[in-house]
């Protein structure tokens, strides 16, 4: 080594080359872990919103389907004027919903919508424990 080399080495040995501070390289890994999880948790999400979304208007059609074939219930009577916000409703009865059919119909609409809440609670329970 000539005098040139030993200088340059002793300038390169003082310069500290400690510029990224120690446990930086796991922060960032955990940070990337952190971004993936939080982006697969929405990506679960939107897609439950989409289903919810896609069986709410099946149950709404199901439940035309069934008011147009088989209940037959009148809505031309009723009225909103939205100006007024007046709620008009003529000739309301429950009868219509009062026979054997539409009582099972809401018996099983009710049971679905339970279940439903229990799936829910439970599988974001077992999440919360894993």
């Amino acid at each position: 080594m000539d005098e040139c080399d030993i200088k340059i080495k002793s300038i390169l040995d003082r310069i500290n080359n400690d510029s990224v501070p120690y446990g930086f390289e796991e922060k960032v890994m955990r940070k990337i872990a952190m971004e993936a999880v939080r982006r697969g948790e929405r990506r679960e999400n939107i897609g439950q919103i989409l289903i919810a979304s896609v069986l709410v208007l099946l149950f709404i059609a199901i439940m035309i389907y069934l008011n147009i074939n088989y209940f037959k219930l009148d809505f031309s009577n009723y009225r909103i004027d939205v100006p007024q916000i007046d709620f008009k409703m003529r000739d309301i009865s429950l009868t219509y919903f009062l026979n054997n059919d539409s009582v099972k119909w809401i018996l099983i609409g009710i049971n679905i919508a339970l279940l439903l809440i229990i799936e829910r609670v439970v599988s974001w329970k077992l999440d919360k424990r894993n």
